[in-house]
């Protein structure tokens, strides 16, 4: 709404002229007039009259400041929530989208495939990412989201997507300082695990990510997924894509992100962990070196590290994967498959 000034100028008012009426007593048929007393010369001259001094101008008035539009409200749309599908495979990853949802309400999510959503601001909406455990059985399940009396549940279904088997040697003296080590897990939980629910309101990575090494040729020797045979044991479906390289190749961050670890461990050797917003986290592990430090703000291609063997690792290679907050999941849906 806007309001405009108005503003009065003050113009000069007139002098006022003061009358001196003289008045005339009635007389009196059967009462004689009273003479007048006699007046002095001097008095006897008619009183000048004084002009009246001069009004000042009006101080002109200021003009009311314009008041800011109000910004027009938006009808209230009707709440609700949308899945950006209602079918994928386990390993991938679904988005959650809520619009016309009010500002501050306090919004309970879950879904039964054993994930808890937080919403972050997107436009106007507000959105979160929801991971399909690579271990997730194929089958119906839903996600319900409350607040306030409302609430909403959205069916999907996950897929089966098959993950192949692999199996392959790995000295026992590796296997019992890494995974096999009480210690070395305590250690990395202890450094990792309090980062898992990190989530920055931002986005950064709306741009889109890239292959984090550039080689002539590219060699990819475990894909996500994989159902891992260690010497003749199961172990762990393996969390990221692992490509081979030889040592000293530079690692580089493969979207915009805020380092959150960056640091030797001894179960992933040489580490770096980038938040990219939303919860939506890279990792980079194995390096011989690295070529970044915690805190720092990286953009697309800006230096990692280089390609080693350190840690839980057979040879030099990059260890590369994706997480929401702790849940891992499938890399090439976020980065080109080469």
């Amino acid at each position: 709404l806007l309001v405009s000034g108005c503003s009065g100028n003050g113009g000069k008012v007139a002098a006022e002229i003061v009358e001196r009426s003289q008045s005339t007593p009635s007389q009196s048929s059967s009462v004689a007039p009273e003479s007048p007393p006699a007046v002095s010369a001097e008095e006897s001259k008619p009183a000048e009259s004084k002009p009246a001094p001069e009004s000042k101008p009006a101080p002109e008035s200021k003009p009311v400041p314009e008041s800011k539009p109000v910004p027009e409200s938006k009808p209230a749309g009707k709440p609700e929530f949308v899945l950006s599908t209602d079918s994928l495979m386990a390993g991938d990853c679904l988005t959650v989208t809520g619009k016309n949802i009010p500002a501050e309400v306090k919004l309970t999510a879950a879904a039964t495939s054993g994930f808890e959503p937080k919403f972050y601001p997107d436009g106007d909406n507000i959105s979160s990412f929801v991971p399909i455990a690579r271990a997730v059985k194929p089958g119906s399940y839903d996600l319900t989201v409350s607040y306030d009396g409302f609430t909403q549940t959205l069916p999907y279904t996950v897929l089966d997507p098959k993950f192949p088997g692999e199996s392959f040697e790995m000295p026992e003296s590796t296997v019992s300082s890494t995974v096999g080590s009480s210690k070395a897990n305590k250690e990395f939980g202890d450094a990792i695990h309090p980062l898992y629910p990190v989530g920055d309101d931002e986005f950064y990575g709306a741009s889109g990510f890239i292959m984090p090494i550039k080689q002539p040729t590219f060699r990819i020797s475990s894909e996500y997924g994989f159902q891992r045979i260690v010497n003749g044991k199961v172990a762990d479906q393996h969390t990221g894509v692992d490509f081979p390289a030889p040592a000293g190749t530079p690692v580089v961050a493969t979207g915009k992100g805020r380092v959150l670890y960056a640091g030797l461990l001894q179960v992933t050797g040489n580490t770096v962990l980038l938040e990219h917003g939303h919860g939506l986290k890279s990792w980079y592990q194995h390096m011989s070196s690295l070529d970044c430090k915690t805190g720092d703000l990286l953009q697309a291609g800006d230096p990692v590290g280089k390609v080693g063997t350190t840690g839980y690792s057979t040879g030099n290679h990059l260890h590369f994967g994706f997480s929401v907050n702790g849940t891992f999941t499938n890399p090439w849906q976020f980065v080109e498959h080469p």
